[in-house]
């Protein structure tokens, strides 16, 4: 059976009862989509911060899919979400494929 769910990942995550051998297929916001209500650098605190979450909330074999871009800020450079991810998965020892 699959359940599709559209809600703020966050608020669902900590309330849901996430079935055994469930995967999580998701897309974190970029800076861009939340500047209305975060700094940039609070961003870049959160988004590993959210990724742990995902990682967390399904059993160890199971995977976390992030659909996810690097991007491009006039100051900083280019910003690899990837690394964050990286960071996320090495924190927890998930493995990142």
């Amino acid at each position: 059976m699959r359940t599709v769910v559209c809600a703020d990942a966050l608020a669902w995550l900590s309330s849901a009862d996430i079935p055994p051998r469930s995967a999580i297929v998701t897309s974190l916001p970029d800076a861009d989509e939340v500047r209305d209500t975060m700094t940039y650098e609070e961003w870049k605190s959160w988004f590993p911060l959210a990724a742990s979450r995902c990682l967390l909330a399904v059993e160890p074999a199971m995977p976390v899919v992030f659909l996810q871009t690097d991007r491009l800020f006039q100051d900083e450079g280019t910003l690899s979400v990837v690394r964050m991810l990286a960071f996320a998965a090495d924190y927890l020892r998930a493995s990142l494929v």
